[in-house]
């Protein structure tokens, strides 16, 4: 890992930018997983039984809008540990977790599903 680490930044920032043997501290790292699933309980509220109730967001906050700078948006705050199956979310939005933020687009809802995952659905 630390060789193709080496690799990827003396490419990005030249072979001049690299001290060898200096220690290398890994910030963030993301892992993923895939495979097949067993009878996953669905999203949808008529599919899963759970009726699907708007949550109205705890506060908003202008947030920035696309690639301008200056543009800004009205966004609903959500808490990503206080959202159950059944709550729907209305975007413009952002569902902030501990380790990111998800962003929930205008026409666009979020919900939780019954494994714990946020679904989005365009309108």
């Amino acid at each position: 890992m630390r060789a193709r680490f080496e690799a990827d930044y003396a490419r990005l920032y030249g072979a001049g930018a690299i001290t060898l043997g200096t220690p290398v501290e890994i910030v963030a790292l993301r892992a993923v997983g895939t495979g097949p699933a067993a009878a996953l309980p669905a999203s949808k509220s008529g599919e899963t039984g759970i009726a699907v109730t708007a949550l109205a967001p705890a506060c908003k906050r202008l947030v920035r809008s696309g690639s301008d700078a200056e543009a800004r948006i009205e966004a609903g705050i959500f808490d990503d540990a206080e959202l159950r199956p059944g709550q729907l979310v209305q975007g413009p939005a952002l569902i902030e977790r501990w380790d990111t933020s998800i962003w929930v687009p205008e026409a666009v809802t979020a919900s939780r599903d019954g494994m714990g995952s946020i679904v989005l659905e365009v309108l």
